[in-house]
């Protein structure tokens, strides 16, 4: 009975990815995606002049203040969309979930690309019965 026992949690262990896989995939797409992320960000960041550093330490501001009251304002909109470019790229990403999680792990992306490949049949199907619809419709206006 006990082994039977251990072999329903090995295979409750496999159909759930329980183990080393998610902190590897996770740092797998923080190392893949990050520099799209820094690029948003610095480029906000760049765009900051300098006399607004200045002024915020001539009025006496701490360097904690000066991030808090002048910097992370200016560089939120970039960091806004850094995260939402990095998540939509990130969304669609099959590659990296392909070559590190294990057969039986189930990403989002495979049910995108299998959401997709139905929605491009529906959309054929559909233009394919709008365009014979049309040609009978045509053709009874003929008549």
């Amino acid at each position: 009975m006990v082994q039977g026992r251990a072999a329903s949690t090995d295979a409750l262990c496999k159909k759930s990815s329980c183990g080393l896989n998610d902190p590897i995939m996770v740092l797998a797409y923080v190392v893949l995606f990050l520099p799209y992320t820094v690029q948003y960000v610095t480029s906000s960041f760049t765009q900051i002049s300098d006399s607004l550093m200045a002024a915020g330490q001539v009025f006496g501001g701490s360097p904690a203040y000066i991030l808090r009251r002048i910097t992370l304002p200016l560089i939120r909109q970039g960091i806004a969309t850094g995260w939402m470019m990095t998540f939509i790229i990130a969304f669609r990403e099959l590659v990296t979930a392909s070559l590190i999680a294990p057969p039986n792990t189930l990403v989002v992306s495979t049910f995108i690309s299998v959401g997709m490949a139905m929605a491009v049949l529906c959309v054929l199907f559909s233009t394919t019965a709008l365009l014979i619809l049309n040609t009978v419709i045509d053709h009874r206006k003929v008549h």
